[in-house]
């Protein structure tokens, strides 16, 4: 059963990218512009994991992080961060302590993500390498 993967970030391009990386790899992926959008979309239904960027406008990653717990305890979290703006190392620490089960500082390879989401999946990632 192919694992259905909850893409949330502000930035179009940014979820272009993660889109392509992990459907290439068979994984079903919907798109949420935000916060707001993605505990919309983890009310309506379970999703086996979803990606979020940390840094977004309304309803960041740890927000989203602690509301998606309320929601669906059991929800796998996997979290983004690489912004001037903010010291991704100390969001992604705190994301990890409040329970995600991984985290990824921008910016990354494409096969970084795979393993990650592997990882926060529980199973193993393929032997080839992306093209």
């Amino acid at each position: 059963m192919l694992a259905d993967i909850l893409v949330v970030d502000h930035q179009p391009g940014a979820r272009a990218v993660l889109r392509a990386i992990l459907e290439t790899r068979g994984f079903h992926v919907r798109e949420a512009t935000g916060g707001v959008e993605a505990l919309s979309e983890i009310a309506r239904r379970a999703y086996t994991l979803v990606i979020t960027e940390m840094c977004m406008p309304e309803l960041d990653g740890i927000e989203l992080l602690l509301h998606a717990r309320t929601l669906r305890p059991e929800q796998k979290i996997v979290t983004i961060c690489g912004s001037e703006q903010f010291p991704s190392a100390v969001l992604l620490r705190d994301s990890e302590l409040l329970g995600a089960a991984g985290v990824l500082s921008r910016p990354f390879e494409p096969e970084a993500l795979l393993e990650l989401v592997h990882q926060a999946l529980g199973t193993p990632p393929p032997a080839s390498t992306l093209p």
